[in-house]
């Protein structure tokens, strides 16, 4: 996510490709030479319209991290009530890491 952002503000205001900027900026080079395989051989794509793409891939990384990290939140839980149910099920106590006394933290949050 930051390197779409590092990349967003390298290409402020440039109108020409540098061999610096694309040594510097992985991701606009990589975005240069998906633009120039999808566009007509042999064309030239200018700055501007990488930089264009640049907020969209940002998203789009955003959202492939949010998903990962909710995927793994989803897992946790499902184990966690899953150590719960079978705790109360078989009469056995709760892991201590996992073990927290809800009634407590109920009667500190109303006052």
């Amino acid at each position: 996510m930051r390197e779409a952002a590092r990349a967003a503000d390298a290409v402020k205001g440039r109108i020409n490709w540098s061999q610096k900027l694309r040594q510097d900026h992985r991701l606009l080079a990589a975005l240069e030479k998906l633009m120039q395989q999808l566009g007509p051989a042999g064309s030239r794509v200018p700055v501007k319209n990488v930089a264009k793409v640049v907020p969209f891939v940002g998203v789009l990384i955003g959202a492939g991290m949010n998903s990962a990290v909710l995927g793994r939140v989803a897992a946790d839980a499902q184990r966690y009530c899953q150590t719960r149910f079978l705790c109360d099920k078989y009469g056995l106590p709760l892991p201590a890491a996992l073990a927290t006394d809800w009634d407590d933290d109920l009667q500190t949050d109303a006052t």
